[in-house]
């Protein structure tokens, strides 16, 4: 079995991957025409972003494994700016953790992907490619002819994107039974739908992420009250932040970091030192929040608090990832 080389990975990634002898992906290479039948982003320290037949979804990429060597390839923008671009991009899939899988808008690309002036005509959807090249659209950087309907073979052709091969490494049984099977990635989607799922049912819209439950409550104030205590009491959102330091507590505590054997020190300090972009988003939320009209409104209060918190914490891990002078 072959795992990620996580240290051959950058955020803003596009990881094209398949599954030889898989009945879904061998269908979709050939209707695709492409090499992969499967696109995901890289966003740091273990985590990707991918849309699947249900959501899209955050999920530990250290817990994927493929049969061959060479199942998985990894595109990287390099041009001007790249550094912005992929911020944003990162930025935006996170945003659209939660949306539902869009499966009559997988069936348009074969014949929309060489339209540019076919819009998506359910944007509230989404499907693999979509997600990706959505992003990078959003970023200001157009990778393929259109981002709502293109193809994987499109996104493997892009002639913007570098090529970056051998990204998988040999894993052993052993290694695969020692991973944890749980995660504040995973739980972070369960608590995350449970949100949605609810907000879609006391407001009979489509609400598919997040920033829409926002929207939805500056739109609707009678919705705050009973959406904010459904989160305080129903779910553990405001805590993933807790259980990531119970899985990975040598992130946040100094002595502990301490204690990792010297040779992995710079691979786990190199993960604490991607919670730089973190901050910059983290905080750019809570100045939106601290800025916002409605502010007052109890659900941007607790909004703010998460921040604050989030803020601090990241704080934390940065201070960890430096304390090694080598690291720049």
């Amino acid at each position: 079995m072959f795992a990620f080389n996580l240290e051959k990975l950058q955020p803003g990634d596009i990881i094209l991957t398949r599954a030889p002898g898989d009945r879904e992906s061998d269908i979709i290479r050939k209707l695709s025409e492409s090499n992969y039948s499967h696109a995901i982003m890289y966003v740091c320290h273990s985590s990707a972003i991918e849309s699947t037949g249900l959501r899209v979804n955050s999920f530990n990429i250290s817990q994927r494994f493929f049969k061959n060597s060479d199942d998985a390839i990894a595109l990287r923008y390099l041009g001007k700016g790249e550094k912005e671009i992929i911020g944003k991009a990162v930025e935006f899939v996170r945003n659209k953790i939660g949306t539902e899988y869009g499966g009559s808008e997988l069936r348009r690309c074969r014949t929309e992907h060489t339209n540019p002036a076919a819009g998506a005509k359910e944007p509230n959807r989404q499907i693999c490619t979509r997600l990706v090249m959505q992003a990078y659209e959003e970023a200001g950087l157009k990778l393929v002819c259109n981002p709502a309907y293109c193809t994987l073979k499109d996104i493997e052709e892009s002639p913007q994107l570098t090529t970056i091969r051998d990204i998988l490494v040999p894993i052993s049984q052993e290694e695969i039974d020692s991973i944890p099977k749980t995660s504040s990635i995973s739980i972070q989607d369960e608590e995350t739908n449970k949100i949605l799922t609810f907000a879609q049912k006391i407001s009979g819209e489509d609400i598919q992420t997040i920033a829409q439950v926002s929207e939805l409550i500056i739109r609707r104030n009678e919705l705050d009250l009973p959406i904010t205590d459904f989160i305080k009491n129903e779910t553990d959102y405001l805590y993933l932040c807790e259980y990531d330091m119970i899985l990975h507590p040598e992130q946040y505590d100094q002595k502990l970091f301490n204690k990792i054997p010297t040779e992995y020190q710079h691979i786990v300090a190199n993960e604490l030192l991607e919670s730089r972009t973190q901050l910059k988003l983290f905080q750019k939320n809570l100045t939106l929040i601290q800025m916002c009209p409605y502010n007052y409104l109890s659900y941007f209060q607790l909004q703010k608090q998460l921040y604050e918190k989030l803020v601090n914490i990241a704080k934390i891990r940065i201070a960890i990832g430096e304390s090694l002078p080598q690291i720049p």
